[in-house]
């Protein structure tokens, strides 16, 4: 007499029902876990902004200020240049006859002569720094150049 349980095949365990919703659940679970490590690996924390020294420029001249930052720790260049531009940055002079910021352009303008302060910050005022703005007439500048040299 023959078992009549050696005759059957057995079913592969992936098409029941149950087991192929254990495997999707899993992957639910697994995947945003997953993906919470890699971002949170990948995260910069931007801990200072820096302007580049003392701007000078003459009336009617607009220059772009460059600045740097500095992190936490040392990361892919990549992710600190995404990072600042996710930064809310606001940029304002202390005396906007002598030079104002132009936000659409990015750049100082030169108004009037004389001197002010430049300051960039984050708009929760989070992370500032200022730097020296001289503005001056282009008849000054030469003279400037002239005994520089």
């Amino acid at each position: 007499m023959k078992n009549s349980k050696s005759t059957q095949k057995s079913k592969p365990i992936f098409k029941k029902p149950a087991f192929i919703v254990a495997v999707i659940a899993a992957f639910l679970v697994l995947i945003p876990a997953f993906s919470y490590q890699v971002s949170k690996a990948n995260r910069v924390e931007i801990t200072q902004l820096v302007l580049n020294g003392t701007v000078e420029l003459n009336v009617g001249e607009a220059q772009a200020v460059g600045f740097n930052v500095a992190t936490a720790k040392v990361q892919d260049n990549d992710l600190v240049i995404a990072a600042v531009n996710k930064l809310d940055l606001v940029w304002t002079t202390t005396d906007e006859s002598v030079a104002v910021y132009d936000e659409q352009a990015g750049v100082l303008r030169g108004v009037s002569a004389g001197t002010t302060t430049l300051t960039l910050s984050t708009k929760d005022g989070a992370l500032s720094d200022t730097c020296q703005v001289i503005v001056m007439q282009s008849s000054e500048a030469a003279t400037a150049e002239t005994a520089a040299e």
